[in-house]
């Protein structure tokens, strides 16, 4: 066993918890409440008899019970340095890891039936440490008492486990609350059309909704609905894009319109209007809350690749075939310029690759290139000159390189007038 001194041991600052003293770092953690830490702290000098009688006590707990804890599950990623912060929080100085194994132990036991992990269980106690000081018994009793108050929404018992692994809190916090806060969202939009089975499919999916309290989801989802209201955003619409997408009931709303606003703004000029995206974004619901950065690229890249296919169009027209087909914005500008550009083109030059269509065309694509009949086979790409021009030269050649080395048998040839 490897032994650690009062040197090895994290210091933890009090100052911000403290009131009375304004500069006491302590080494070591307590296995009873803070505050009585901080009380101690505060109300007797540093290194009197009774302040080091303390320090040892906590040494003591750390040598026979939180190093051989930690010992032990190294190999699960433990070490004194995550698992100290853990036992104070959790107050779990003083449990030895023989306790700690046991209550694991027989947790999983009681959903065996579920295929419940030891080890899954395991990183949820480390996650959450205050669960070990609960008997298996009581989180037992918390998990099927939520189960039974949804049982007409037909919640199963494995899938509200894989919830509470994903947001450990969960295990630990009475069912009823978790109820009224499932059922008080509900009451809230029901004549907007969510419904208990549905939100509670939400919650199964995004589990941090367990926890949230209603006032809180039902102020995001009116903010957001307030502050696009002149677009057309309704509150039924927004309803029937959180249940697509769980994350927009807890997401701020002023990200969601520094989002909107951001993206809306850098392609106003070519057309794009906050009512025309709000309506995009009704159908991809995700949209809301991507990266205006990500979703900028990706329409560039379609901007590029329509502009190619017919360079009559002007910007205005380009944006509005890009707002009829919103999924395309989701692919990523390594997809567009080659579902878009490159394939379109290696098939006009190569008669035996017309007949290659369907899902997983890229991968189709290369599995022709390396037959042996078509090794040699060279494809020039013409492309107008643009602003991603670089980009679109950059990330094919990169992709085909990977694919066949310096035979790359793709070419580029760029026209900076516009025209074939």
């Amino acid at each position: 066993m490897i032994i650690y001194n009062t040197t090895n041991i994290p210091s933890i600052n009090y100052s911000k918890l403290s009131k009375n003293n304004s500069s006491c770092n302590f080494y070591g953690y307590s296995g009873k409440a803070e505050s009585n830490i901080i009380k101690f702290l505060d109300s007797k000098p540093k290194k009197t008899k009774e302040w080091m009688n303390f320090v040892k006590t906590l040494s003591d707990a750390i040598q026979n019970c939180i190093i051989p804890t930690v010992e032990k599950h190294k190999n699960d990623g433990l070490t004194i340095e995550n698992y100290l912060p853990m036992a104070v929080k959790g107050k779990l100085l003083y449990i030895k890891s023989e306790t700690i194994d046991d209550r694991i132990a027989k947790f999983t036991d009681k959903f065996k039936n579920e295929q419940l992990k030891k080890e899954d269980y395991m990183q949820a106690c480390f996650k959450f440490p205050q669960l070990l000081t609960q008997t298996p018994d009581t989180l037992e009793k918390n998990v099927r008492n939520l189960v039974e108050l949804f049982k007409d929404e037909e919640l199963l018992t494995k899938e509200y486990l894989q919830a509470c692994l994903k947001q450990p809190t969960l295990f630990y916090q009475a069912p009823k609350t978790i109820e009224q806060n499932i059922r008080g969202v509900v009451t809230i939009f029901e004549k907007e059309g969510l419904s208990l089975k549905k939100y509670l499919k939400a919650c199964v999916q995004y589990p941090c909704l367990f926890c949230r309290k209603p006032n809180a989801i039902e102020k995001n989802i009116r903010n957001v609905v307030k502050l696009f209201e002149k677009e057309g955003l309704t509150t039924e619409g927004y309803i029937s894009a959180c249940i697509k997408q769980p994350p927009l009931f807890y997401i701020s709303p002023n990200k969601i319109e520094q989002n909107i606003n951001n993206l809306v703004a850098e392609f106003q000029d070519k057309g794009l209007k906050t009512s025309d995206y709000i309506n995009v974004c009704l159908k991809m619901p995700a949209y809301f809350y991507r990266n205006p950065e990500t979703m900028s690229k990706s329409i560039k890249a379609l901007e590029f690749a329509y502009k190619n296919e017919n360079r009559e169009l002007n910007d205005k027209e380009i944006m509005q075939k890009i707002l009829q087909s919103p999924i395309l914005m989701s692919y990523s500008p390594k997809l567009i310029y080659l579902s878009k550009i490159v394939i379109p083109q290696m098939k006009k030059q190569d008669k035996d690759m017309a007949g290659i269509w369907g899902n997983k065309i890229k991968q189709k694509v290369i599995e022709y290139l390396k037959d042996d009949s078509n090794k040699k086979k060279n494809y020039t790409i013409n492309v107008i000159s643009s602003d991603v021009t670089e980009d679109f030269v950059k990330t094919t050649t990169a992709f085909f390189e990977k694919q066949f080395g310096p035979n790359n048998p793709i070419k580029f040839k760029i026209d900076k007038n516009n025209n074939l």
